[in-house]
């Protein structure tokens, strides 16, 4: 069947097949970073030894455009309502932010040195009895680092083969996570859902969470340019997410207003999309439980959408108001369409 290049690239570096590029500056073609067994850190894997462990194995990939008939409406429509449990109870949720560049491997490279710094500074700090620092963790990663590393650190930790400039590195980091797949809607319960979220760029991966701990750690490095960056604005709205969803404080509301700007082929999807990530009982409330592409366009299901979140936010309101002093019109009876 006919698929498009991104998927079919995908597809070709996600199966048990690395090799090695003898052109590649580490003399392999891809790099992995993992979290150590000790969970203390992290560990550096090329492709060669990767395929060592794997030889044999099947891998299971669910891709929506194979899996989802996306030429027939009725069968797209219910298969959305089902998107947030396929997520839900993956193994593991792939990002792939497409094929390799020549400095792709100068962005995994940062992102491991980062990672180094980040857990040696929390180690150090939790062993100073002075300290108030607490390893906060989430999905089993730290989400925060605390104190900031000093010279002697940094050149204590400089052994993770990062050859060239920290600013060029820091430069390719930057492009990685900016790509467009941030910008789109659909990635939103990509990147949230699952248990575990692999960052794959070519034969090139890293956690989610170890992507994070590393950019995590930029704004305590004492380099210039790197000092006071922040986290990248479509990290913190997903990472904001995941923590909420596992302690059940989602709102549709909230979740469109944060992924406003987010980009979907079919217009409809920049509300569809989203629907996974929000309890079935608000669905229901809202009228969102049967997403519908036929009979209606963006305009008509924003302004459904938007009336529904209205009534929902002012309806206790206006009962309240009615039975303390019942002047007039309720709330509810303006709003009502």
């Amino acid at each position: 069947m006919p698929v498009l290049e991104d998927l079919h690239a995908a597809l070709k570096c996600l199966r048990y097949r690395p090799s090695r590029d003898t052109g590649s500056r580490l003399g392999m073609q891809g790099v992995s970073v993992k979290k150590n067994k000790s969970g203390d850190g992290v560990e550096i894997q090329d492709p060669p030894l990767l395929m060592h462990e794997t030889r044999g194995q099947t891998r299971i990939v669910w891709a929506d455009a194979i899996c989802i008939n996306q030429g027939d409406i009725p069968e797209r429509e219910s298969q959305v309502r089902l998107m947030g449990d396929v997520y839900q109870k993956c193994s593991r949720g792939i990002v792939w932010l497409r094929g390799s560049t020549d400095y792709t491997e100068r962005a995994f490279m940062m992102a491991f040195w980062l990672c180094k710094v980040a857990y040696h500074q929390t180690a150090r700090m939790q062993q100073d009895s002075n300290s108030q620092a607490v390893d906060v963790r989430d999905g089993g990663s730290s989400i925060e680092v605390y104190g900031k590393p000093s010279f002697r650190t940094l050149i204590e930790l400089d052994d993770a083969q990062v050859k060239w400039s920290m600013c060029l590195c820091w430069k390719e980091l930057q492009a990685l996570v900016k790509r467009e797949w941030f910008s789109r809607a659909w990635v939103v319960q990509e990147a949230t859902l699952p248990s575990q979220v692999t960052v794959v760029c070519g034969h090139y991966s890293i956690p989610w969470n170890e992507l994070v701990v590393a950019l995590r750690c930029v704004p305590s490095i004492p380099i210039r340019p790197l000092g006071g960056l922040p986290l990248p604005s479509r990290i913190v709205v997903i990472e904001r997410l995941r923590r909420e969803i596992a302690e059940q404080k989602t709102s549709l509301q909230d979740i469109l207003l944060r992924n406003s700007s987010c980009k979907a082929t079919d217009p409809m999807d920049r509300v569809y999309a989203f629907l996974g990530l929000v309890k079935p009982a608000e669905l229901e409330e809202l009228d969102l439980a049967h997403p519908e592409y036929t009979g209606c366009n963006f305009e008509q299901l924003s302004r459904q959408v938007a009336v529904a979140i209205i009534n929902k936010i002012w309806q206790p309101q206006a009962v309240k108001r009615s039975c303390r002093k019942p002047q007039g019109e309720s709330r509810m009876a303006i709003l009502d369409p």
